[in-house]
């Protein structure tokens, strides 16, 4: 996964509901609040 030009998480597909990083978790879960930013 990419944020902003930085690799967040690579792997496979399996291990990503356990990647431990903030934005990848708020990404696969389709969370408003987090480190991501909505456009409003």
């Amino acid at each position: 996964m990419l944020h902003r030009g930085k690799m967040r998480w690579v792997g496979p597909i399996a291990d990503l509901d356990t990647s431990g990083d903030p934005y990848v978790e708020q990404f696969i879960h389709g969370r408003a609040e987090g480190p991501i930013e909505t456009l409003r």
